[in-house]
């Protein structure tokens, strides 16, 4: 069975696995028609687990099966999944000067990364260190699957409620000490009642800068007017399912 090796934007940095050596690449089978029946199993779809499960079920190397992979590595693997199922991307996009519709294939095999170029305060561990103008030491965890599931789960449970910003809540939850202080609570309050304005949003700025991925903005040049434009690539409803 044809198997494909996926260039990590960790670059493997953030795992600690024993008995593997090379953690810049995962290797994944090729997908079978079993494989592409999670993508409607209400169940996984109802729990958020169906993207995790999928990559799980792919990966060679059970080694890997069990770690939570860095939201960028799983968005990595997922477009090679979706290249291997159906090949490119094709979605429609509309030319912002003159309003032509026209369609544009996002080259999957090709993609583009960005990659984490600082390291962690330890080998192999998910904490990096963020020491702001001020002086405050900021030790903070990049977003993984499980960070990102339990996100999703609490903004569903308190979209509509008055005095909760999502951006902030997703940032003090990457948090993990502050001049040592390990606390949730303590962390959270802190943040909250202690810390500047301008500290917090140099951390948020930081997290951005270092923050590895797939870059998804392409720029293509209309068929019609030839204005040239960007246009950016989404995981919409038809993109793992091809009729």
């Amino acid at each position: 069975m044809d198997t494909k090796l996926i260039i990590l934007p960790s670059c493997g940095k953030v795992y600690s696995i024993e008995g593997v050596e090379e953690k810049s690449k995962v290797e994944i089978r090729e997908p079978l028609g079993k494989d592409e029946m999670l993508l409607t199993n209400t169940s996984l779809l109802g729990s958020g687990d169906v993207f995790i499960r999928l990559i799980q079920n792919l990966l060679v190397d059970k080694k890997w099966k069990n770690i939570d992979f860095l939201s960028a590595d799983s968005e990595a693997i997922l477009f090679a999944i979706r290249y291997l199922m159906y090949g490119n991307y094709k979605n429609k996009v509309v030319c912002p000067e003159c309003k032509t519709e026209q369609e544009y294939e996002f080259q999957l095999n090709e993609l583009r990364i960005t990659t984490l170029d600082v390291d962690p305060v330890e080998p192999g561990k998910n904490l990096f260190l963020f020491v702001a103008s001020d002086g405050t030491n900021i030790q903070f965890s990049l977003p993984t699957d499980n960070f990102e599931k339990e996100l999703s789960i609490f903004i569903s449970k308190n979209k509509g409620k008055s005095g909760i910003n999502f951006l902030f809540e997703r940032h003090i939850r990457l948090v993990k000490s502050i001049n040592n202080m390990s606390e949730p609570d303590k962390i959270r309050n802190y943040i909250e009642n202690g810390m500047k304005v301008s500290t917090f949003k140099e951390f948020r700025d930081y997290v951005k800068s270092i923050t590895p991925g797939v870059i998804k903005t392409y720029e293509t040049r209309c068929n019609n007017c030839a204005a040239s434009f960007n246009v950016d690539m989404t995981m919409g409803a038809d993109f793992f399912w091809v009729i």
